[in-house]
Formats: structure tokens, sequence, C-alpha cells
């Protein structure tokens, strides 16, 4: 059994998030952090900052309050070469936690197909806590939308498939429940997935759901939630 952790940001520790997630998050536990979603430019420019550098640092403090140690937090190099892909997986069997951060869905969908590490990742899932904040969120669904005027980086509405480490819920991060174009594209997402036996969830900023992968039913909404 697994858990999923659909989060609109990184602030993790958060008041409106720490509480609930400290009961599954421990301090000895294992973290790898893929930002495969990030632009692609920046990652190959920024390997060294974001694997070793400053830019772990400012990932690993959302952590840090859990009593992660920072030895054990790992963001997950660009998949080069075949050494980086084994060393990739390696640090994703023992890991406790897979985080996947924002950015943009595309990037992370074509690099871990890519690499190989998509079904790898699907082959050892048991037993693991899945994170996903904004655009690492919607790719831990069996289904997400990309939907306009929602974060701002898209202009047009589309349906695709992601890992399906839940296959239950399909949610919109950065929900504005007082946005007029936010309330459309939440109809729209519930109407294209009628077929698909998902439940449409709207995350605002601080929002978020955490639940088993083998009883999805009984989650727990944190902060900002409009099911």
């Amino acid at each position: 059994m697994s858990k999923c952790v659909l989060l609109s940001n990184n602030n993790i520790s958060d008041e409106y998030a720490f509480n609930e997630l400290q009961k599954i998050i421990k301090p000895n536990m294992k973290v790898l952090c893929f930002c495969y979603a990030s632009d692609l430019k920046w990652q190959m420019e920024n390997q060294d900052t974001l694997v070793y550098g400053e830019e772990r640092k400012s990932l690993y403090k959302h952590w840090a309050n859990f009593g992660i140690e920072y030895g054990d937090f790992i963001v997950a190099p660009f998949p080069k070469d075949t050494t980086e892909i084994r060393y990739i997986k390696e640090k994703i069997k023992m890991s406790d936690v897979i985080f996947f951060n924002g950015g943009f869905m595309e990037n992370i969908d074509f690099i871990l197909k890519l690499s190989g590490l998509w079904n790898f990742i699907l082959e050892n899932q048991e037993g693991k806590i899945f994170v996903g904040s904004s655009a690492g969120a919607l790719i831990l669904q069996s289904i997400y939308h990309i939907c306009p005027h929602v974060d701002g980086y898209y202009d047009y509405y589309e349906k695709k498939k992601g890992l399906g480490i839940t296959k239950r819920y399909s949610v919109q991060p950065h929900y504005h429940k007082n946005n007029f174009y936010h309330k459309v594209n939440m109809l729209v997402c519930k109407i294209a997935s009628l077929k698909d036996k998902v439940k449409i969830v709207m995350l605002g900023e601080n929002g978020g759901l955490i639940f088993d992968t083998e009883n999805e039913k009984e989650v727990i909404a944190i902060g900002e939630v409009y099911f």
C-alpha cells in the first residue's frame, strides 16, 4: 500500500498541512525529489546548484521541519546517460518519499518516459509516499487536465494520462473560488471526466488531499479544497 499527497504548492510545513503530514512523514525517512517539471533549459543550466547547492537547500527547507536529515533529501539529477539513470533507480528503491515538484507537465512526462523511469517508478511504488505539488500533483493522477487561465502557462484545454498513482482523484491546483474562469474550468473538467470515473477536486493555493492508494475513499482534505 502507498500513500498519496496532492498539493498546490511546496509549502508542506505551513500550518494548513503540517499537522496531518507529520503523521506520515517521519524523521528517519529518505526523500527523493524530482524537479523534472521545471523549465528544461533551466534544469540543464542549474544542475549543480539543484542537485548539490542552493536550489537543493531551498527545496529542503520545507522538509527540515519534519526532521528529515539534509543527507536524506536527494534531488534526482537530469537522466542524461545510463550512469545517471542507474543512480536514480537505486535512489527510487531506497526512498520512502518520492516528491514531484511543480512546473510544466509535458516536461516531466517527456523526461520520465524517455529515460524509462516512468515504468520503473510504477514497478517500485509499493510502500512509498508520493507527494506532488502543482504539476507534480497532476502527473501522479491517472487522468489530469491542462486548463487555460488556471496558472497562466496554458491557453488551451487538454486531457492527458498520468502515472496513475491515484485512480480516483483528478485535482486542479491553484484554484481561486471567486475567479470566473476557474469556475468554468471546474465545470469543463467535470464534464470531460464523466466517462473516466474520476472525482474532480479543486485545490486552493493552500489546499491538498491525503489518502491511501488502496482505499482512496477515505481521504483527508487539508486547507482550501473544493469538491
